[in-house]
């Protein structure tokens, strides 16, 4: 009896060793929707996913497809983003984006270069 209460201890610690090997780290990440609706996230559910849009890692959605951004939203989830340092070219050539939403979360209290950040951008016509 001794012997089995030892083991289902030892198998009890090893699993809740492993339990934090498993659980997932948040990352950047933006879902296009068909209707140019771009949404930035900030958490582990990128891989939950399960709707038509187009998931894209970081910021790569303006780099391959700026020209299908008619809105970009930024997710409450966007607050809790690590320090990012860079936004330059961020909106870089958006010619069809006319809206940005939820600018409260957008974190830039790391950012030391925003050179560009909305450049050739014109028809922008809301911020919010």
């Amino acid at each position: 009896m001794l012997k089995k209460t030892k083991t289902i201890c030892m198998l009890l610690i090893l699993w809740m060793i492993s339990c934090p090997l498993f659980a997932q780290t948040p990352e950047i990440y933006s879902i296009l929707e068909s209707d140019g609706t771009l949404t930035y996230f900030y958490n582990s559910k990128k891989d939950e996913y399960t709707g038509s849009g187009t998931v894209f890692s970081g910021n790569e959605a303006f780099v391959q497809r700026n020209e299908d951004v008619i809105k970009c939203v930024f997710d409450p989830s966007f607050k809790d983003t690590p320090l990012i340092s860079s936004f330059s070219r961020f909106f870089y050539y958006n010619n069809n984006m006319t809206s940005i939403e939820g600018l409260e979360h957008l974190n830039t209290e790391g950012a030391t270069d925003m050179s560009e950040m909305f450049f050739a951008a014109p028809p922008l016509l809301t911020l919010t």
